[in-house]
C-alpha cells in the first residue's frame, strides 16, 4: 500500500453526493468495489456528472473490529453539484454527506490483501 496521505482528523464540509450501498463483507473483496464503482460511473457518465472536481470517495459506517462482516455498510460515493437533477430511481441515490470531523486518508491499493492495513 502507498500512503498518500497520512491519517488525520479534518473538517470538511457538506457534500452533495451520489451513491451506491453495500451491506456485507467488503474486506479484501475487490469484486464488492468494482461492481459498485461501475455502477456509479455507468449511471453518471451519461449524465454528465462528472467535472473537474468530481471527487470519487468511499464512506465506511462500521468498525470490522466490532461489526460482524455481514453488517459492515459502505457507500461507493461521488460529489456532485447541489442541483444536479438526479433521478434516484434504481441502485445509484442522491443525499448529503454531513460536515464535520472525519478521520481522512489517501492511499493506493495494488491488491485485496491491502484492504485491512
Amino acid at each position: 500500500m502507498k500512503i498518500v496521505e497520512e491519517p488525520e482528523v479534518k473538517m470538511i464540509e457538506e457534500r452533495t453526493v451520489a451513491y451506491v450501498s453495500f451491506v456485507g463483507n467488503y474486506l479484501g473483496n475487490t469484486k464488492v468495489f468494482e461492481g459498485l464503482f461501475q455502477t456509479l460511473c455507468d449511471f453518471a457518465a451519461p449524465l454528465h456528472l462528472f467535472g473537474p472536481d468530481t471527487l470519487l470517495l468511499s464512506a465506511y459506517y462500521n468498525d470490522p473490529d466490532t461489526t460482524p462482516p455481514e453488517e459492515l455498510r459502505v457507500d461507493v460515493c461521488m460529489t456532485i453539484t447541489d442541483d444536479a437533477d438526479l433521478t434516484t430511481e434504481g441502485e445509484v441515490h442522491k443525499k448529503q454527506l454531513p460536515g464535520g470531523k472525519y478521520v481522512v486518508m489517501y492511499a493506493e491499493l495494488s491488491g485485496a490483501e491491502e484492504y485491512g492495513p
